[in-house]
């Protein structure tokens, strides 16, 4: 199915989850530390994150916490 991840297109498997998605989209940061997933616009909270499954044309943005100075 297709999904937008940011404003951009992107191909997932039917009944992808947040976490899978996180997991696919952060080689580096499987886990999702420091991040934060809105779904259509609502923020999805990070213990629903591997039972929330995306539906086809869902709208993610993912937002990366940044550090340093």
């Amino acid at each position: 199915m297709e999904i937008k991840v940011n404003g951009q297109p992107l191909k997932v498997a039917d009944g992808t989850t947040v976490a899978q998605l996180v997991e696919l989209l952060s080689e580096d940061n499987k886990s999702g530390a420091g991040m934060a997933v809105a779904v259509q616009g609502t923020i999805v909270p990070k213990s629903e994150w591997s039972t929330h499954e995306l539906t086809p044309q869902s709208d993610v943005i993912i937002i990366k916490a940044a550090y340093g100075g």
